[in-house]
Parts: structure tokens; sequence; C-alpha cells
């Protein structure tokens, strides 16, 4: 399987782990499982064509770890599965799944130093079979490595705070068998300059803010891809936890060319902060940006029981782009595996509208967790081949966690998605998943799981997959 290089961010996290005190090392739990898995339907072939079956053993090792100290924070997940078929020997693999962070004080109250790397799968072609958890016969997936290196100065200075970060960001991809896919899924590079200063001190009566922000991705053959953006928001605070705030500011119009950048189109918004507790948060803006009207939400609810966030917004990018310079919080993992829902689109370097709107619901009882997430993403094409084009991606996620006894416990997930794509293809289907998980030792455990695989629409299929597991802790 071709892997993607290794990128700088990659040996700054390794350095970083490296360099950190031993003290900081708050958690590490390596681990390893091992077992065997049937599948159905190898090829995922139309219910009207021969279907294959067959027996795979796996081997994966993964370690968790985590730092905390004075001046440093970070986080590592990850795991690498092989898999070995009795009778298609051909499709045995070996691949990774993790994701990285750290944040490292170099001088206090003045300069740091952020890494990110995380490393996942991209769905090649949404019109062609999904290759779910890499088990079946289809060459579909790529392996998509996304990395970034970020210095930043951030210093009080009385009444005021400022900013000056800088970015270096990679996305690499790999397992490409095509000239057709190395096209559409090219590797990319992005910079992006921020420098912003504003007050710093939360309950006064008048919050100010001014910066801008210039951002280019280059990709390997297409045209790059350049935005600019300056602007100054003010906030009234109105009554304690309610501020109002309007934003005016000029950004690059992504309607002409889209790689030179510039100031060349005004934007307002308005709107209104509301934070009655720690534990409580609404934000809501609407305005005018040059693609029409724009609106952002976002709401967060912290109980002792109930969770709840959701959050829409608007924003002009390209998937280079959005990949790499997605935020983090340093020490955390990015995606919780109990609320990820996964968008199945397309990769492009075509640069769009991307509207999204996601909710997550956590509910948790004694013996019970219940989660509840909505995710929607709409790509409207400003420029290049596909503009006035959208494709359109909408999903859902149940998940239930049941412990049962104080050594056995089961997991119930179900997973809905739909996909409409600009050349008028259309799919949908679900992805249903039972985990039994039986602990025989408070660091060895029996793991059965089975799944079930149903999709319609210009896609037809039917398969399933099930096995059993054994997992080791080491302590």
């Amino acid at each position: 399987m071709q892997v993607p290089s290794i990128s700088l961010p990659t040996l700054v996290l390794a350095g970083l782990a490296t360099c950190a005190p031993a003290s900081a090392l708050t958690h590490f739990e390596p681990s390893v499982s091992v077992g065997l898995i049937y599948i159905d339907n190898l090829a995922l072939a139309p219910p009207a064509q021969p279907q294959q079956s067959d027996v795979s053993a796996q081997l994966t090792p993964r370690i968790v770890a985590s730092a905390q100290s004075a001046r440093f924070t970070g986080v590592l997940d990850y795991s690498r599965r092989a898999l070995f078929f009795r009778s298609n020997p051909q499709l045995n693999s070996d691949y990774g799944y993790g994701n990285a962070n750290g944040l490292w004080n170099v001088a206090p109250n003045a300069l740091f130093l952020e890494a990110r790397l995380s490393n996942s799968e991209q769905v090649i072609d949404p019109n062609a079979p999904r290759n779910v958890e890499n088990l079946y016969d289809v060459s579909n997936v790529a392996i998509n490595l996304s990395s970034r290196l970020a210095p930043y100065f951030k210093r009080d200075f009385g009444n005021f705070t400022a900013l000056l970060r800088y970015s270096w960001a990679w996305d690499r991809f790999g397992n490409l068998s095509t000239d057709a896919q190395n096209n559409a899924l090219q590797d990319s590079q992005t910079r992006q300059a921020t420098a912003r200063i504003s007050s710093n001190d939360a309950g006064r009566k008048l919050a100010w803010s001014a910066g801008g922000v210039s951002s280019r991705t280059d990709f390997d053959s297409a045209a790059p891809f350049s935005t600019d953006r300056a602007s100054v928001e003010l906030g009234l605070l109105l009554v304690r936890g309610l501020r109002l705030v309007g934003i005016a500011g000029a950004e690059t119009d992504l309607r002409g060319s889209f790689g030179q950048g510039g100031l060349d189109a005004f934007y307002w918004l308005g709107g209104f902060n509301y934070a009655p507790s720690e534990r409580s948060t609404l934000e809501l803006r609407a305005g005018h940006r040059y693609f029409g009207n724009s609106y952002v939400v976002n709401v967060r609810r912290d109980g002792r029981v109930l969770k709840f966030d959701a959050s829409y917004t608007e924003d002009p990018t390209t998937d280079g782009q959005f990949s790499t310079l997605l935020d983090v919080v340093p020490g955390q993992l990015e995606v919780p595996e109990a609320l990820a829902v996964t968008s199945v689109l397309r990769n492009t370097y075509q640069p769009y509208l991307r509207k999204q709107y996601q909710a997550r619901l956590r509910l948790t009882g004694g013996r019970t967790e219940l989660t509840l997430a909505a995710y929607g993403v709409s790509r409207e094409y400003l420029s290049g081949v596909d503009v006035g084009l959208r494709d359109l991606n909408r999903a859902g996620r149940l998940l239930v966690t049941r412990i049962l006894t104080a050594r056995d416990s089961v997991r119930l997930s179900v997973q809905y998605d739909t996909v409409s794509l600009s050349d008028g293809q259309s799919n949908h289907g679900f992805l249903d998943t039972l985990v039994y998980s039986h602990a025989m030792t408070p660091t060895l455990a029996l793991e059965g799981t089975i799944a079930h695989l149903d999709r319609n629409g210009s896609l037809r299929y039917r398969a399933n997959f099930g096995g059993v597991s054994l997992r080791k802790v080491f302590k």
C-alpha cells in the first residue's frame, strides 16, 4: 500500500514528545487486539450478481497517550491494523489510523508552537462502493495524511492582546492507482498568516478586535487558491452574559479568479453572544457577504446528565484548506469516536461555499449512555468546471452504550447517510453495528462484533461482517 511521505509536523510532534518531561506524561496505554472476521459479499456486488465470502485474521496494535505540564500539552491515538485473508491473500493489507496534536509554550506569555497530525481514509469516488474498515475487495479508498505546524506570538499588553501567527499545513494522499485518481486527489500545501489585536477584559462594557488573515493553498497541478480577509469587531455588553456584536470588513470575492487574493468585497455581520453561565452559550450572527446572506449559529449546553451542542457555518474554502486548517483543541482528540459522523463527498481542489451544520446530544444515565449526532454539508461551487453546481451530504447517527454487569457491556451504532452529487447521481444507506464486550480481567477483554451494510440509489448492495477478538492492555 502506498503511503504519503512524512511531513514536517510529524517530525515536530515526535520531537515535542521526546522533549516533554517524563512528569508531563499523564496517560500511556499500549494495547494489542487479535481476532477473526467473517465477511460476506466481498466485492460488494449488487443483489443479482454472484457473491463471495471469506475469513480474515486481524492484528491491531494501538497506542493512546497524553501529556500535560505547565508548558506542554499533547495527545496521541494511533492504531495499525493488519488483515490476512484465508482465500484471497492478494487482499492482505496493513494500514494505520490516528491523530495527534501538541502545544509547546516556548516562552511564557510570548511564543508558542502548535503541531497537528491526522492519518485517515478518504473515499475516492462517492458513486462507487465504500471499502468499510478496509475489509472489501473494492479499490475506492485513499490514505490521507493531514498535518500542520504553527508557531505564533501571543502577548498581553495592558488592556489588549496581540497575536501574530503563521501556519504551514500539508495534505497528502496515498494508495492512488490511476492518473484520474491522482488528478482528483491532489497533494496540497497551505500557508496562512494571521495578525490581530483585541481587548482582553471579558467584563468590560465595550470589547473590540481588529486584524486580518491571508491564506494560500498550492496544489500539484491545479491553480492555487488564495483568500484575504480584514475585519473590525465591536461588542457591547448590555447585561451580564449578553453582548451585542457587530463585524465589518473586506474579503476576497472567489467568483472570479481565485488565485489572486485581495480585498475586493465588503461584508458585515451582526448578532449577539449570550452566556448565562460557563455551561451554556448561544451565539447568533446574520449579515451579507459577496455570495449572499450569511448566517452563523453556535449553541452549547453542558449538564451533568445532558450535553448538547449545535452549529451552522458558511465559508468559502477548498478541501485542502479546510482539512489542514481545521480548528483543534491541543491535548484533545479532534473527533471523539462516539460522535464521529464522516463526510463521504469527493475530494476536490475547486473552491466552493461550504455550508455545514452539526448537532450532537449526549444523555448519560447510571448504566446507559445515548448519543445522537446529525451532520450536513453543502458545497456550492464558486468557480472552475463545476461553477454553479452543488454536492450535498447528510448523515445521522444513534449510539447506545449499556453496561450490563461489572464485566459486560453492549454498544449499538446505527448510522444513516445520503449523498447527492452535482453529476445527478445519489445514493443512501445504513451501517449498523452491534458490539458485545466481556472483561475477562482488568487488562484483557473478549469482544464480538456484527455489522450490516445496506446501500440503495445509484449504488445497490448489501453486506455483513462479524467476528471475535481478544484485546490486551499493557499497564
